[in-house]
């Protein structure tokens, strides 16, 4: 048979980038598939499956493709098998039995994946393509999968991967950690005006949703006059101090010194009245009053102080004045 209708490594190319972008798989695991790589579904008719070995993670590998479409991974790999199927009898061992056979050296192989870097090189400068290497079709297989879900999870069982750990290192974790940051934030938002929207509005005109006061506790308060701590009635400024730790109205921003500075003396003086409640023996009182003021502090918002922000705020904490608790 002629050398010229032997299929060459750069006819190859073409099939490689189409498998490997509509698989998601590993460029290596991927170029050792076999010609076998077809299964069908076990449930439904118009559903088949492409699976493939995982040498690193010692797994089969398996995506489900529809039947009817034409460009489809499998039926992009019945037309190679139909192609290079004159190989075979040129191939030896077990590269017989695999999908990416193309003649070198007037010997039917799998082509280095050095060489088929450089002849994907030439392809996309062909096609007026930008440079790309293969794993990065993985990578952005990765992240659009999960800008078209939301989360992780259709990236993870697109890639075959046991730990969503594993997924992370493929997508855009920067713009994954703004993105969850952006969802907190107007969630946040939405919880405090329905938490005021079943108070009504304030009677002090002067004070507006947005705007806040400054607590003892180091807290700060959107709607001091809005009634919504435990007790607290809608018009009259709210007393009830040690409930800012549980009030929906709290604001408590970590970066800034003087909050901090009053959030660090609020703690020194519960640890005094603590050991005092203790010494004098009405802990019970301190419990149903401090304590979860205090939880809120240790447990919570102190332990994510920057260094920087404690160091800055210690001055602050010693300049300020909390009234004797009872």
């Amino acid at each position: 048979m002629p050398m010229s209708q032997w299929l060459s490594p750069a006819d190859l190319v073409p099939f490689y980038i189409a498998i490997l972008l509509q698989s998601a798989g590993n460029p290596m695991s991927v170029l050792r598939m076999c010609r076998q790589c077809i299964t069908q579904h076990p449930l439904r008719a118009d559903l088949e499956f492409l699976e493939w070995y995982k040498p690193r993670a010692n797994r089969e590998q398996r995506v489900e493709f529809p039947k009817d479409k034409e460009w489809s991974a499998p039926n992009v790999i019945r037309r190679l098998v139909r192609l290079n199927a004159n190989l075979l009898a040129h191939a030896n061992g077990e590269d017989r039995n695999k999908l990416f056979l193309a003649m070198v050296n007037r010997t039917a192989q799998i082509p280095s994946p050095g060489r088929l870097g450089t002849l994907h090189q030439l392809f996309l400068k062909k096609h007026s393509l930008r440079p790309a290497t293969f794993r990065e079709y993985r990578a952005a297989n990765a992240e659009l999968h999960r800008l078209a879900v939301g989360d992780l999870a259709a990236p993870q069982a697109r890639l075959n991967h046991v730990s969503a750990q594993t997924t992370l290192l493929y997508v855009d974790r920067e713009k994954m950690q703004s993105e969850c940051e952006e969802s907190i934030h107007h969630f946040q938002g939405r919880i405090v005006e329905e938490a005021l929207a079943k108070v009504g509005n304030p009677t002090r005109e002067t004070v507006e949703l947005g705007t806040y006061s400054d607590t003892v506790f180091g807290f700060g308060c959107t709607a001091p006059f809005a009634g919504i701590a435990p007790g607290s009635r809608a018009g009259e400024l709210c007393e009830n101090f040690s409930h800012c730790a549980q009030c929906p109205g709290a604001l408590v921003p970590l970066d800034n010194p003087n909050v901090v500075g009053r959030l660090l003396a609020t703690w020194a003086a519960l640890e005094r009245t603590k050991r005092r409640a203790e010494a004098q023996g009405w802990m019970q009182r301190f419990n149903a009053l401090y304590a979860i003021p205090l939880q809120v502090l240790s447990v919570e918002l102190l332990p994510r102080v920057s260094a920087r922000t404690k160091a800055q705020a210690l001055p602050l904490m010693r300049e300020t004045v909390i009234p004797e608790l009872e």
